[in-house]
């Protein structure tokens, strides 16, 4: 069953063989890690040649090919203000600092949450942001009959109560900086009209669902679909993080700082960085380049499914006696009598 731990990395090491074979990526990215910046090297200098864009990089690069006062940030974060978060906010600033975050969005389960609780969690994050870091308070909301649909709002000023995503866009709008539906996997690509209609931006590569090694194809043709009546849109990373033990290594990067980074997201003057690719901030690929980028999303997706089946199988094996007896005596049986 040791083999069993080698297939994400099979999984994430063939991923970046196919993306270099098929230009989507530099061969020399597959060997770095954005975590390099906790020893001093810049994220996105390891990904200074990937070319997955038809167009020139939005963030001005310097001689070394890494942006010059290139600034990092961190969107769709939960502490231990929501019941599966790991981490408090002191934690979580001070691993951010180590990994050379400036700035995060937090989205923490708003149903754990009340009006007072938000009030401390939303004073909390300013105690704990200053000069060269900010923890930005925000808020995850999901709603009764929309299964997998779940909503943010990035930079939160207010306890706000929706039932509905026409009350979450009409109480946000002037209570937030910036809204945006998480990963659009989990509800099936379904999206309702008054969400197109009203939100900032899309997570189109979410660390929890999407894994760390590649966007969602789905999700950036929403973007690039929504874009043409709305070209505001734009498109971002998420880590989706919940224990900051687990770093999938998704920013989005700022050509230079700002007292507001959410508006400078808003505005699309930024780029999107992960382990193998970036995006800019409207998700921009050619129709060869997506349709090659969702073709090794599909053998990716059919490993981990495997992968999935296997870890089931052994756990379900571990935790039924009879199964366990039953397939040792089996074992038994083959090795006295050999294959038939």
């Amino acid at each position: 069953m040791v083999w069993l731990t080698w297939v994400p990395a099979f999984a994430g090491m063939t991923t970046l063989r196919l993306l270099t074979f098929a230009g989507m990526t530099a061969p020399d990215a597959s060997s770095r890690r954005l975590s390099n910046a906790r020893a001093g090297s810049d994220p996105v200098q390891a990904l200074a040649h990937a070319a997955i864009m038809d167009h020139p990089a939005r963030v001005k690069a310097s001689a070394d090919g890494a942006p010059t006062g290139a600034v990092y940030g961190a969107i769709h974060m939960h502490s231990d203000f929501s019941h599966d978060g790991k981490d408090s906010l002191e934690t979580l600033r001070t691993t951010c600092l180590q990994r050379g975050i400036s700035f995060v969005g937090m989205t923490d389960h708003a149903e754990d949450l009340n009006a007072n609780v938000f009030d401390t969690y939303r004073c909390r994050c300013a105690e704990l942001s200053g000069p060269g870091f900010m923890l930005i308070p925000g808020l995850e909301y999901r709603f009764e009959g929309l299964k997998g649909l779940h909503l943010l709002a990035l930079g939160l000023r207010e306890w706000i109560e929706p039932r509905t995503p026409a009350e979450f866009f009409e109480q946000a709008r002037d209570r937030s900086r910036m809204t945006m539906l998480a990963h659009p996997v989990l509800a099936r690509y379904r999206i309702p009209d008054v969400v197109l209609d009203n939100v900032d931006a899309i997570e189109v590569w979410n660390g929890n669902y999407n894994t760390r090694y590649l966007p969602d194809p789905k999700s950036i043709r929403i973007v690039q679909e929504l874009n043409r009546r709305r070209p505001e849109v734009v498109a971002t990373v998420g880590l989706d993080q919940h224990d900051s033990r687990n770093d999938r290594e998704l920013r989005v990067v700022l050509p230079s700082p700002s007292s507001d980074p959410l508006g400078e997201l808003r505005a699309g003057r930024f780029e999107n960085v992960g382990r193998t690719m970036r995006l800019d901030s409207r998700a921009l690929l050619s129709p060869a380049r997506l349709g090659t980028l969702s073709a090794v999303r599909g053998v990716y997706d059919v490993v981990e499914r495997a992968q999935d089946r296997a870890l089931h199988m052994i756990n379900r094996f571990r935790s039924d006696p009879a199964i366990a007896k039953a397939s040792s005596g089996a074992g038994s049986r083959g090795l006295d009598g050999g294959r038939e």
